[in-house]
């Protein structure tokens, strides 16, 4: 059995901290944690790829070539996705949206 995904994760800890440590201080950046960061990594940069497979010389060029941009633009997806739509709809307004005729 190989290595757990929280295994590697606690392996490339500290590359994650200096990555977002550089993106502090050359950027001014610091709107996302360690475990977003790794949540990205798993997500778009080993998306098909099998990371318990890849050797962790691998997992930390990778984490190393991120740019402060990419994150930025990921993080934001998050946010927006993460906000619910909060309209000032009536319940009658909403039975005519979906088209029911009784009460909400």
């Amino acid at each position: 059995m190989g290595i757990s995904i929280n295994n590697i994760f606690l392996h490339v800890l500290p590359v994650l901290q200096l990555k977002l440590e550089e993106f502090y201080t050359l950027h001014n950046y610091q709107e996302i944690t360690n475990e977003e960061l790794w949540e990205y990594c798993l997500k778009y940069k080993f998306e098909n790829d099998y990371i318990e497979k890849q050797p962790i010389h691998r997992i930390v060029k990778v984490i190393f070539s991120l740019s402060v941009l990419e994150v930025i633009q990921y993080k934001k997806g998050l946010d927006d996705c993460s906000q619910s739509y909060q309209g000032n709809l009536t319940k009658e307004e909403i039975s005519f949206l979906l088209g029911s005729s009784g009460p909400v």
